[in-house]
This record gives C-alpha cells, sequence and structure tokens, in this order.
C-alpha cells in the first residue's frame, strides 16, 4: 500500500470531501448559527481530527481511505433524521418540550458521531513506513504526530481479535471529544438527556428512543455501504472495483436525468415487487460514462457486468437462475400487449435510491407472453384490460319487432349555469355512430334529450331481449329514419370534419327543444327543419344566429353553405305526405368549400373569435375546469390550438411541457400565463425562471391543473398528480397522511418563498406509525399540495399557504 497523507488535517478532509453531509447536519439541526458553532463544530472537528483518513474496517463496511469518519457523519445526519420525528418528552409540559427539543437533536448527533470513534485507538496502529514510529492517540492527532516527525504518510496494521473492543473505548473518548461548554448546556436541559446519550454511544441493550435511532442508523449506514461492493482495490485483490464504479454510475446516471423512472424510453422501471432496468441500453450508457471518466479497465459486455453484480448480490436471479427478467411496463401497452424488455432485477431498490424514497410503482406483465403475470400497482386499477374496437360495432342481427323491447333513454345531467365567457359551449346533440345493419329500433330517440352515440357497451345483447306486450312501433316504416341512416352512410368523411369546424365557430345555443311524436324525433326535427307548416311567421323570420340559438342548425349550414349564400327561391306548397320533409339531394348539394380545419383554428387563435368545446370535449371536462377555461378566454383558445401539436407535448416535473415557437403560445404570453397561474415556476430554486429548457427547446410548464385539462383534451395518459385524479375511496386516508406530514414539516424559505420542508427519515418513520408506505405518503403530499422533491438535498418541499406561514410578532 502507498499510505495515507498526514500533513493535511482531518478538518480539511472533512470540510473538503464531505460538505454536504456537514451542511446537511448544520440546516436540520435547528439551532442558530451562533449556537450551532459553539456546541456542535467542535464536535465534528474533533472527531475529523481523531479518524482522519481512518478506514471503518479492513475488510467490511466503508473500508476505503475516511471510511471511519464518512460511516460517522452518515449515521450523524440519519440519527438526526429520526430527532426530528420523535416525540422525546410526551409528559413534559410545552415550554419544557421546547427547551428540551433542540438538546435531544444535539445529543443525537454527538452519539453518532462518537459510536465507532474508539476504533482509531482498538482496531488498527498507524506506524511509519519503516515501523518504527507508532502513533500515539493519547498524546496527539494524527496529523499532529506525521508533523511532528516529518512524515509524509503513515501505513496501518490491523489488530488481530478486535470485535467490539471500540465500544467502550468510544465511551470514554466521550469526555475528550465533547466540549465542557457543550455538556453542560446538555444537561441545562436535563440530566437525563446527558445520560442517554451515553448509553446510545454504548448502544445499551434497552428500549430508549435515542439508543434504538442510533442502532438503526449505523445498521443503515453499513447496510447501504455494502450494497455498493467492494471499496477499494488492495494487494491481494483481483483489480478494478467494478462493483463500486458501476453503482456509482448509476446513480449519476439517475441523478442528472438521463435515466428517467416509469415513463416512456426509461431505463428504470419500479413494480410492486421490485426495481427493474433495462438492460442493454443502461449497461452500454454505463459503460459510456465511465470511459468518458478515463476508466478503461472496466467489462464492455453487458452480459458480463450483469453477471458480477449478481455474484456481488445487487442482480437477483430467476427462480430458473437466469439473469433476465422480461417486463412489459403498463405504459408501453396499447390493448393490453405491449414489448418486453430484457431487465435486470435489483436485489435492493437502495441501490438506485440510497437516500430518497422510492418512486410509486408502476404496473406491468412479468414473464413471456402467454405464460405473463400481471403486477398491478396500487393507484391503477385494470391497467391491462383489453379494450374493445370502436371503429365499428359489430352489426347486431335483426330480429321480430315484437321480440325487441326498446331500451329506457338515459337522461342527461343538467347542464350547469355558467357565466357568459369568451368560451361557450354548446349543447349540440351528438353525431350518432354508423352502425354496420342497422338494429330495429335504431331509429327511435327519447323525445325529451338530444341523440345519443350508442357504443358497443350501450347496445344491449341479443339474449337480453324480453318479449313485449305492447304493439311494436312502426320505425322500420318510418321515412325519416331511412333518411337518416341513408344520410350517415353518405356523407363523407371530409364533409364530416369540415361540419366540425364550422361547429366550432357558431354562436351559444340554448339547450335545443324537440317536438314530441310518438316518442319519436325525425331527421328533419333534429336538422332544425319546421315539421307540418308548424312554424310561425316569426321563427321563420328569424335570423340563421337565432335559430342555432334555439338549437336548430340547418345541415347545409354544417357542411360549411356561407351564411350569406343567396336564399333559394320560395317553394311552391307540398302535398300533405312531404311537408315538413327534406329532399335528400338538397341536402347533399355540394357546398362552397369552407377553410381547413386546422386554418380556422391557428386564426381563431391569433383573432378574438369564439372557439367552442365540442359535446365530447366537454364531456371529458368538469364543470369547474370549464369555468376555468372561461376565466381566460384569450389562453384557453390557444390552449385548445395545442391539441393539434400534441405530438409536441411533454411530461416534465410532473406536468404539460409546452414548447415556445411550435405552439400557440409565445414569448409575449409568459408573463401573462405566470399572473393567471397558468404557468408553473420552480419554487425550490432561487430567481427560478419562468421558462424551461427541455432537450434543447424553450418553453414552459403548465399548472397542475391545467396539465390535466389539457391530458384530458388531448386523450394523453400521462398521470398528472392532482387531487381531481384521487379515487374517492383515498381521499379520506390522503388528507390524513398530509396531515401528519404538515405537524412534522419544518418552515423553510427559498428565494422569497415560503415552503414546508420534510425528508427522506421523518416520512419513512411517519410510514411506520401510519401503517402504510412511503410511496402512500408521497403519492398524498403530490396529489394534494404543490410540492416538489430535491433528490440532491434530500428534502420534499411542499408549498405554504398563508395560514401556514409563521408569524414573527
Amino acid at each position: 500500500q502507498e499510505g495515507y497523507p498526514g500533513k493535511v488535517t482531518g478538518e480539511w478532509f472533512m470540510r473538503h470531501y464531505q460538505r454536504k453531509l456537514i451542511d446537511r447536519i448544520a440546516g436540520s439541526i435547528g439551532l442558530p448559527k451562533d449556537e450551532y458553532q459553539r456546541y456542535v463544530e467542535p464536535i465534528l472537528i474533533n472527531v475529523a481530527e481523531l479518524a482522519h483518513l481512518l478506514p471503518a474496517s479492513e475488510n467490511h463496511h466503508h473500508a476505503g481511505p475516511g471510511g471511519l469518519l464518512r460511516h460517522s457523519l452518515e449515521v450523524a445526519n440519519l440519527t438526526l433524521d429520526g430527532c426530528l420525528t420523535t416525540a422525546f418528552d410526551t409528559a413534559e409540559t410545552p415550554a419544557r418540550r421546547s427547551t428540551r427539543r433542540w438538546r435531544w437533536n444535539v445529543a443525537g448527533v454527538a452519539a453518532a458521531l462518537l459510536h465507532d470513534a474508539g476504533k482509531a485507538l482498538t482496531d488498527l496502529r498507524a506506524t511509519d513506513f519503516e515501523g518504527q514510529l507508532e502513533w500515539n492517540p493519547g498524546r496527539e492527532t494524527l496529523h499532529q504526530w506525521a508533523m511532528h516527525h516529518k512524515l509524509d504518510r503513515y501505513f496501518l496494521h490491523w489488530n488481530a481479535q478486535r470485535h467490539e473492543k471500540h465500544i467502550q473505548v468510544s465511551v470514554a473518548l466521550a469526555h475528550k471529544l465533547i466540549p465542557d461548554e457543550t455538556v453542560a448546556w446538555l444537561m441545562e436541559g436535563g440530566r437525563d438527556i446527558y445520560g442517554a446519550l451515553f448509553d446510545a454511544i454504548a448502544g445499551n441493550a434497552n428500549p430508549a428512543p435515542l439508543t434504538e435511532l442510533v442502532r438503526w442508523a449505523d445498521s443503515a449506514s453499513v447496510r447501504r455501504d455494502l450494497l455498493k461492493g467492494p471499496s477499494h482495490a488492495r494487494g491481494g485483490d483481483t483489480g478494478v472495483p467494478v462493483i463500486r464504479l458501476v453503482s456509482d454510475a448509476m446513480l449519476r446516471l439517475l441523478s442528472t436525468g438521463r435515466w428517467t423512472v416509469n415513463v416512456p424510453g426509461s431505463r428504470v422501471w419500479v413494480a410492486t415487487d421490485g426495481v427493474y432496468i433495462a438492460w442493454h441500453s443502461a449497461a452500454e450508457e454505463i459503460v459510456s460514462l465511465l470511459v468518458k471518466d478515463g476508466i478503461v479497465a472496466i467489462p464492455r459486455s453487458p452480459e458480463t457486468l450483469l453477471a458480477i453484480l449478481a455474484d456481488h448480490g445487487l442482480a437477483q436471479r430467476r427462480d430458473d437462475g437466469d439473469l433476465y427478467w422480461l417486463v412489459t411496463p403498463q405504459a408501453l401497452c396499447r390493448n393490453g400487449k405491449g414489448p418486453a424488455l430484457r431487465c435486470l432485477k435489483l436485489s435492493s431498490a437502495d441501490v438506485l435510491f440510497p437516500h430518497v424514497p422510492v418512486p410509486p410503482p408502476t404496473s406491468i406483465l412479468l414473464g413471456k407472453e402467454g405464460e405473463q403475470i400481471e403486477l398491478i400497482a396500487p393507484n391503477e386499477k385494470s391497467p391491462f384490460d383489453r379494450e374493445k374496437p370502436v371503429s365499428a360495432p359489430t352489426a347486431v342481427p335483426a330480429q321480430e319487432p315484437a321480440a325487441a323491447k326498446p331500451q329506457p333513454p338515459r337522461q342527461p345531467e343538467p347542464a350547469p349555469e355558467a357565466e357568459q365567457s369568451g368560451i361557450s359551449v354548446p349543447r349540440m346533440p351528438t353525431e350518432p355512430s354508423t352502425p354496420s345493419m342497422p338494429a330495429p329500433a335504431a331509429a327511435e330517440m327519447p323525445s325529451s334529450a338530444p341523440p345519443a352515440p350508442q357504443t358497443a357497451e350501450d347496445a344491449p345483447p341479443a339474449s337480453s331481449a324480453e318479449p313485449s306486450d305492447e304493439p311494436p312501433e312502426e320505425a322500420m316504416d318510418d321515412p325519416d329514419a331511412e333518411l337518416e341512416r341513408m344520410l350517415l352512410g353518405t356523407i363523407s368523411p371530409e364533409q364530416r370534419a369540415l361540419a366540425t369546424s364550422n361547429l366550432e365557430s357558431a354562436p351559444e345555443p340554448e339547450a335545443p327543444e324537440f317536438p314530441r311524436k310518438s316518442g319519436k324525433v325525425s331527421l328533419a326535427d333534429l336538422l332544425g327543419t319546421p315539421v307540418d307548416g308548424e312554424a310561425s311567421p316569426e321563427s321563420s323570420a328569424e335570423t340563421a344566429p337565432r335559430k342555432a340559438a334555439r338549437g336548430k342548425v340547418p345541415l347545409a349550414e354544417m357542411l360549411g353553405t356561407p351564411a350569406d349564400a343567396p336564399s333559394a327561391p320560395e317553394p311552391s306548397p307540398e302535398p300533405e305526405a312531404t311537408r315538413g320533409k327534406v329532399s335528400l339531394a338538397a341536402l347533399l348539394a355540394e357546398p362552397e368549400p369552407p377553410m381547413p380545419l386546422s386554418a380556422s383554428r391557428a386564426e381563431a387563435a391569433d383573432s378574438g373569435q369564439e372557439v367552442l368545446l365540442t359535446p365530447e370535449q366537454e364531456a371529458r371536462l368538469t364543470p369547474a375546469e370549464i369555468a376555468l377555461l372561461e376565466a381566460q378566454p384569450a389562453f384557453a383558445r390557444r390552449l385548445l390550438a395545442c391539441l393539434g401539436i400534441s405530438q409536441e407535448l411533454r411530461l416534465v416535473s410532473g406536468r404539460v411541457f409546452v414548447p415556445l415557437g411550435d405552439s400557440p403560445f409565445g414569448d409575449d404570453d409568459i408573463q401573462p400565463l405566470f399572473r393567471a397561474d397558468w404557468l408553473w415556476q420552480d419554487f425550490t430554486t432561487e430567481e427560478a425562471p419562468l421558462t424551461r429548457a427541455w432537450h434543447k427547446r424553450t418553453g414552459f410548464l403548465l399548472t397542475a391543473r391545467l396539465s390535466v385539462i389539457l391530458c384530458k383534451l388531448a386523450g394523453l395518459d400521462w398521470g398528472i398528480p392532482h387531487s381531481s385524479r384521487i379515487p374517492a375511496e383515498k381521499i379520506p386516508s390522503y388528507r390524513n397522511y398530509l396531515a401528519a406530514v404538515l405537524e412534522q414539516a419544518r418552515p423553510e424559505k427559498v428565494g422569497g418563498v415560503d415552503t414546508l420542508v420534510v425528508n427522506p427519515t421523518q416520512l419513512g418513520t411517519l410510514a411506520q406509525q401510519l401503517n402504510t408506505s412511503v410511496m402512500e405518503i408521497e403519492e398524498a403530499i403530490f396529489y394534494l399540495r404543490d410540492a416538489m422533491k430535491v433528490h440532491t438535498r434530500k428534502k420534499l418541499y411542499i408549498r405554504a399557504l398563508p395560514q401556514e406561514v409563521p408569524t414573527h410578532e
């Protein structure tokens, strides 16, 4: 071995190589800066000087240079997290609890830092190269000894039969490493705190909370380090520490965002039974990253790397011994089928998520086709249902009229009354679907409601028909029904698209009033043509907009005939039998070609004219969501125009990313969108810009509510976290989880924004107390509040409500 440098202080190594860990202690312990520097910082410095670059063990955990200090700081952080969520003084008064709370935090950090300090004296010896000079820990630190003897490096020799001899020495070192001022301050809160500190250092077999926290934190730190594999290459080892290099590379790829989780294109898939990695592509990216770092002695074959990971316990084999798992994620499935990915299965989620909660699982199909097992995530219901084709319903065999019983019509829900705004929601009849063979009662419509399309699921099965004693209605002989079927089979798709285009620019109509006629609605009634000459002179003199306002729109207008077209000459009196009917030739007369749909949408987005929600779009939204669009008609028109570029939209940070330039939104819209609360800004970063760069494209993120609306309209199943998407049965439990989190969260101001912060350990403790999982608690937070998790800081931020901001009088 080459020895360890001795001319640099332990404090310097701590501040340069363990900066994140000591900063995290300073930020979480809850003391003012002057008290932290007086009571806590001296303990950190004393432990750093004692541990210097010593390993924590020879061949076990944290066996590399600086391992003892690293392990001590990890245990201190984990213990502090536990102290923040532990009620130590439930029987004390509130004032007394407040006095002792911060002292418990300091006692926990001190006990964690010292629990292995004795190893520097009992487990090894430090000498010069020849072994003639030996360090005496009772006289000076390693740095002082090396400087006194002018040694550039020192060398380690491990003692035999050293197991657990360090425990009592660690307790004895407490008087030397903890300053008297800190001891006096701790005792001011109660001598029991000081006694609990010594019990925790010694690991006494008692159920004291502080002792249990240090014991748990010690085990967690050891387990996480062992999952990384060997940390150093000694003379007798076989070569490069491949396991540590690979695990560190995976963490870097995940933390930098190059690897995503549970979305199309992801390398990492979290399921209910573990974490899977799409291995071939992932292995190539790992090797590429390591080669860029200058590490060439790394196996290039994915199979070789996978075998090494399995041999060291990081990858789990199947029951038949195979290393590859066939995984079909729900996100890649269409109609219950999708590609099977050849994946590695990690033996523990801690390999990829050592300091942060594991993301919520997604549903997967496990195994090869024909032998697949469905693993359904708790927040997903029947994700692999095979959808029925809806393009053309299967023909229902025609039955005798007497054997068919008409289905009772479904009454439509009353439409909510909304204030007038730039977006109008028409109550227009939905276009019926075209059956391959008309059923006997196909022409029968409810007299009090607009006709609704009948899908394959709505149509009753043939076997469910019951005999009826009532005489059958002559539906097949109705000329209106025949005309309707002929018309629906004759109109071209282009004409239907043009009709939809014109409907989008029509003024808002009232609910249509259909005349009652033996429970049937003729096509002439549906299209607004006067029936049997009942139209009064006043109604015949109405303008086209007033007719539209009554819900009656001529088919010629629907098909694109210009409003200013010359009117037809007065028709001659019709026979009584044909009065009120419309000739098929007149209805299908070729109209003047209107503006294409895409062009009309673009023009509508630029001009001030209204853009209508189609009945299908309206049905997808709630009244509250419609009202939200109506409150900002200009932005709503642009949002609807984004439906034509849905392929350009992306899911970023749980929200919809809208690119600028490729969408109806421009740079001038950013500030107005932000003021209207349509644009989401990252509140975890100081002075975060309103725009966002994503894959060399500039755009912005919609708020969660607007993201949900856009996904509904565009038919995107992106799982935006929002309260409107919580199943009703989960709402009470989610509210309880959030209330428990808010009780433990501490306030923190980030760039002028008041936030509430919790850490992974707090969430883990709450999960145990509430008998649930961390994933469920995190899901409750993200669905009920505006929240962000910052992995690099190991914090989850919740935007504080005004009533949650502490006031300082």
